[in-house]
């Protein structure tokens, strides 16, 4: 929470609990999305501060893992895609290199502010 506070105001500030509740009950309210999406916790409840990449890379291992290389469900493996906005991109030169990661790939988009 502590790095979310830093980048706003206490107006805008939602903290890590409520933002996961939130996305449960968007997940909810579609039918269909339980059943492919769910939120992943872990990073909000870890102590120190968790950099995106080795959140993302860890969670194509998990995945791969889990799906692709033990129980054969998927034929191929999962690519998961990191999306950030330009700001983000331009500040942090390790996400053009993410996406040269095994099974990872970027996606960068214009946001306005």
């Amino acid at each position: 929470d502590s790095y979310v506070r830093s980048k706003l105001d206490n107006t805008h500030f939602i903290s890590a609990k409520e933002r996961i509740e939130l996305c449960e009950e968007a997940i909810k309210s579609d039918g269909d999305a339980k059943d492919w999406i769910s939120v992943a916790k872990g990073e909000s409840q870890f102590n120190d501060f968790v950099d995106f990449d080795k959140v993302s890379i860890r969670l194509a291992q998990f995945l791969n893992n889990k799906l692709h290389r033990p129980e054969k469900i998927l034929a191929h493996p999962l690519k998961v895609v990191y999306v950030c906005g330009l700001d983000h991109f331009n500040k942090c030169s390790y996400v053009a290199r993410l996406a040269k990661v095994e099974n990872m790939a970027c996606a960068v988009i214009y946001r306005c502010g």
